[in-house]
């Protein structure tokens, strides 16, 4: 018994561990990440049961907070996600791999590879694949694209990679998702492209689970390799947590209580409000409300809702985007690119975002607050944290327009 305990114990530290080694391709050009290795090992040396313990203990001290997923993410927040499938069938993996390899139809070696083979690859993708359908309410075959897509590669279009590659490109006509992996690398393929952007929201709900700062820097870098006209890249970023975070939040809510008048160095809406726009702008009004459950003459839970803009929307991390007041119009085009980028960073990091342009209203109070220096002026804020799934506030979607009410095409109909 103590020499069982102590090798659960030791291959669920060994899982750990491999969390630190970086993505690898076998032969056949499949991105794997050591710690998937270290699942197959579990089932094949253990065995089917202890196996499956080992990776169970390795989970439960994942869910403690402990950072032992590949990238240094741990919490109850990586079990919110859609890569959550993946987690579940870690130790289904573990078994699978230890009962087929126990089986000793085949010599040891090859009963090992299919063991590995159908327990690693087959039952951990089908696994993962349910869990991105279910977390983000699509069917199976929805799912199944992007999950196919990980185990191909551009660059690599024979053997195994190929095959899940055409597999992808097959199943894509039926809907593209994206799936926030346990350590598995996103694609850049058009489809993983076209999932990111379709699966990125704006999110009002977020667990309490705290971002690294590493984490937020590196979303930060990728937004600033957006696009930016002579190179000026305009912006900054003022990053705030915990204590910092709480304090502005309590500021601007206390002078809002006692009336504080708005102030804003610039206009967000059109003014008058063409008829088109006010239909949109109601109709996402109507949708977040109806979600919330709050009624149309409701003025005061209305009003609470929108005072969760200056708490971030109980985010870990918010941040203050500023402009230096000399930059011409056209610095908003860059920033606004450096915001995109921004998201979708956070999008293929695992978090969720929101974009605040209710912190504008108070601009001169968040200068105040945060001694921001008076060149620069106040544009938006950003949530930034792990969505909460489980929240009503998040699982309603605003529509977009049809492409041929906004875009003009010419010339595309003249023979090649």
């Amino acid at each position: 018994m103590e020499k069982t305990v102590t090798l659960i114990a030791l291959f669920a530290a060994l899982i750990a561990a491999l969390g630190l080694v970086p993505q690898f391709a076998l032969m056949s050009g499949v991105p794997i990440t050591a710690q998937s290795l270290g699942i197959m090992l579990c089932g094949t040396i253990l065995g089917a049961k202890r196996g499956a313990l080992a990776v169970l203990v390795f989970l439960l001290l994942l869910a403690m907070g402990f950072p032992l997923l590949s990238g240094g993410r741990g919490g109850l927040g990586v079990f919110q996600g859609p890569s959550v499938g993946f987690l579940i069938g870690f130790p289904v993996a573990a078994y699978v791999v230890g009962l087929i390899t126990s089986w000793r139809l085949l010599p040891l070696i090859w009963a090992a590879l299919a063991g590995a083979f159908f327990g690693g690859i087959v039952v951990l993708y089908v696994f993962g694949i349910w869990g991105m359908a279910l977390m983000l309410d699509k069917s199976f075959l929805e799912a199944a694209p992007f999950g196919f897509a990980l185990f191909g590669r551009r660059s690599d279009q024979s053997g195994l990679g190929g095959f899940f590659n055409a597999l992808g490109s097959f199943t894509a006509p039926h809907g593209a998702l994206i799936a926030q992996m346990s350590g598995h690398a996103l694609l850049p393929t058009a489809a993983a492209f076209d999932a990111l952007v379709k699966a990125r929201h704006s999110v009002r709900a977020f667990l309490p689970q705290k971002v690294d700062k590493a984490q937020v820097r590196a979303v930060i870098e990728s937004a600033r390799q957006a696009p930016s006209g002579g190179n000026l890249q305009p912006g900054q970023f003022w990053a705030l947590t915990g204590a910092p975070l709480e304090k502005l939040s309590d500021t601007i809510i206390k002078a809002r209580a006692l009336g504080r008048p708005s102030v804003s160095e610039y206009g967000w809406f059109p003014n008058p409000m063409p008829a088109h726009l006010k239909e949109r702008q109601r109709g996402a009004c109507y949708a977040l409300y109806s979600a919330l459950g709050i009624a149309r003459t409701d003025r005061t839970a209305r009003y609470a809702q929108f005072d969760r803009n200056y708490r971030f929307f109980d985010a870990p991390v918010g941040l203050v985007i500023t402009l230096y007041r000399t930059m011409g119009a056209g610095a908003f085009l860059d920033l606004g690119m450096a915001l995109s980028y921004f998201c979708l960073a956070a999008s293929a990091h695992g978090l969720a975002t929101c974009g605040i342009g209710a912190l504008a209203n108070h601009a001169d109070l968040v200068q105040e607050h945060l001694q921001i220096p008076q060149d620069q002026m106040i544009i938006c804020g950003m949530a930034l944290g792990y969505e909460n799934h489980g929240a009503l506030v998040n699982k309603w979607r605003t529509t977009r327009a049809d492409c041929d009410a906004y875009a003009y095409f010419s010339g595309f109909d003249a023979p090649l």
